[in-house]
């Protein structure tokens, strides 16, 4: 490492990567300012979308203008900040649904692509499960399909059918390493479920021991 330091070609090298990162940084602000500006004006100030993601302080103020830009022609970079930080479980999202999987079929593979798949993930209600599995269930959308496994992964325990239908799913050679994640992590869940349960029981079982020893105790009095 410290060859590399003293090595003109190399600091040369990262010189010249690190203004490259900077002058793309530079352009997605300078193609992302009616949108911050819109946003500024509700109250919302940010320098980019990215800056909503992740954010704990709610922004429901900001969803209907980041709707409102999510198909406008920015970057993608910039684009895809918007549908990341539009992938939250709102009725304002919800409501956009058919707008957004209108969008979904007709993005092209990619990461912008994949941060739709997500929005509608995470605003997916209960009983939006045949939509979904009519989504995870086409090929054409491809890989960013997995993004919509975490929505069968969450249901699964609730809704058989939802259980049944990831099982499945597993089959899908661009979906089989997503489903086989969610169904270790739901096995895991169980197992601590279970456990939890067991605790739960065996607490019982000491309060009543220990109350029949009193009563005992208390009778030979």
């Amino acid at each position: 490492m410290a060859e590399l330091q003293r090595d003109p070609e190399y600091q040369a090298r990262r010189a010249e990567e690190a203004a490259q990162r900077a002058e793309r940084v530079r352009q997605w602000r300078e193609a992302a300012e009616p949108l911050i500006q819109e946003l500024g004006e509700a109250g919302v100030c940010v320098q980019s979308p990215w800056d909503l993601v992740p954010r704990r302080e709610p922004y429901r103020d900001a969803l209907p203008i980041l709707l409102r830009h999510l198909e406008r022609p920015y970057p993608s970079r910039v684009r895809e900040g918007i549908a990341r930080a539009l992938a939250v479980p709102d009725p304002m999202v919800r409501d956009a649904w058919p707008r957004l999987i209108r969008l979904y079929r007709a993005e092209p593979p990619g990461e912008v692509r994949q941060a739709v798949a997500l929005i509608l993930a995470n605003s997916a209600r209960p009983d939006d499960l045949d939509t979904v599995l009519g989504l995870l269930r086409d090929p054409r959308l491809g890989e960013s399909r997995g993004m919509l496994v975490g929505y069968l992964e969450k249901h699964a325990r609730a809704m058989p059918r939802a259980q049944k239908a990831l099982m499945a799913l597993g089959d899908d050679p661009q979906l089989h390493l997503e489903v086989q994640d969610a169904l270790k992590r739901n096995r895991r869940r169980e197992k601590e479920r279970l456990r939890a349960r067991e605790r739960r029981a065996a607490k019982r079982r000491e309060k009543e021991a220990a109350k029949r020893r009193g009563d005992r105790n208390a009778g030979e009095d």
